[in-house]
């Protein structure tokens, strides 16, 4: 909404910059009643926009008879809730700053990729017969399937490697939920056991780990050294304008392989099943497009988290011991990694991995 209207953050509307008024170089060559007109088209076109937006996540208040009272109240409604959405989108103005040119396909993107996720997930949830005894597990469960997604989408976008970190915490308490609501949806306490120790592990042990490792390579920083490179993605192999889209159409492979699973057995964890598997794609695509080694480190767990959360919706879960073998594992290789991580730093002053194949002896 805001590319389509030329608003902060992608455009600025009241400059006459030539390198950035997109969209104020259109009203340029009119003046009187015809810019008027101009200037009146777009306002009723922002109109539209935030009516559709207040329409689709706040539908409290729509009329649904033809009654006068009943438009009355929902012409209130309205003019209500877009009084609001314009007072958050003159705050936003005023607190964000113009974003740069070269970083808006990556807004744009994002955007197209959430849009899609949008629309796989009611496509693959469609077919869900209505239930009313399991209405709060099958919403819970959406909405943490729906967040774990999120979390690896946000992860193959953000650069900071700080922030990355971050968000695999979110992901590590997403997995967590969904064990637990499916231990305690089909009353097996293994599995809340297991969520608890995943809780643990993925949102706590591992990230403070990797916190660790990001913390002795920018430990000794100074002014003509690559500490602060190393904690960024600088140069991944594809830019995240790219990585978002290929993140959409890795989704849509995840959807289109697991139709025929889900069909086997329709029910609320079986029928979010892609979400396992696109989260494993995009755990892989992550190993491949990082450059630095503490991101392939993220994307080896990303793809640990997938097939671990793929294991949960497909069969409830596994035996409580062979979880924990598994964790601990994973538990001993992110150890490996974070000493293999800071030696690579002591040695060859970074981890750039294009930089050591350079290396020779």
């Amino acid at each position: 909404m805001l590319a389509e209207t030329g608003r902060l953050p992608l455009d600025n509307p009241s400059t006459h910059l030539e390198l950035t008024m997109v969209h104020e170089a259109m009203v340029l060559e009119y003046a009187g009643r015809d810019l008027a007109l101009v200037e009146l088209g777009a306002q009723m076109r922002l109109t539209v926009l935030l009516g559709l937006l207040a329409a689709l996540f706040v539908p409290w208040g729509i009329a649904t008879t033809a009654s006068a009272a009943g438009l009355a109240v929902a012409l209130v409604a309205l003019a209500a809730k877009l009084a609001l959405l314009g007072a958050l989108l003159a705050a936003a103005e005023v607190l964000w700053a113009k974003i740069r040119l070269f970083r808006v396909p990556e807004l744009l993107a994002g955007s197209f990729l959430l849009a899609l996720l949008a629309v796989a997930s009611s496509f693959f949830l469609s077919g869900r017969e209505p239930d009313m005894g399991d209405g709060a597990y099958t919403h819970l469960l959406d909405l943490a399937c729906g967040a774990f997604l999120l979390a690896a989408a946000v992860i193959l976008w953000r650069h900071e490697l700080s922030s990355i970190v971050r968000v695999f915490a979110l992901q590590g308490i997403a997995l967590a939920a969904i064990a637990a609501l499916l231990g305690l949806h089909e009353g097996r306490t293994d599995l809340v056991v297991v969520a608890v120790g995943i809780g643990g592990l993925r949102a706590g042990v591992l990230p403070h780990l990797m916190r660790r490792a990001l913390t002795a390579l920018t430990a000794e920083r100074h002014p003509y050294d690559t500490g602060g490179a190393e904690a960024r993605e600088t140069r991944p192999l594809v830019n995240a304008a790219a990585s978002l889209l290929a993140a959409a159409a890795l989704t849509l492979l995840a959807t289109a392989v697991a139709r025929p699973l889900v069909e086997l057995r329709p029910t609320p964890a079986t029928r979010a099943l892609p979400v396992g598997l696109a989260v494993v794609l995009i755990g892989f695509f992550v190993l491949v497009t990082r450059r630095r080694a503490l991101a392939q480190v993220v994307g080896f767990l990303l793809l640990d988290n997938g097939i671990t959360a793929t294991a949960f919706l497909a069969a409830s879960g596994v035996p409580l011991i062979v979880e924990l073998g598994v964790s601990f594992d994973v538990l001993f290789a992110v150890l490996v990694l974070h000493l293999l991580t800071a030696r690579m730093r002591a040695v060859f002053g970074t981890t750039d991995l294009d930089d050591l194949r350079e290396l020779h002896d």
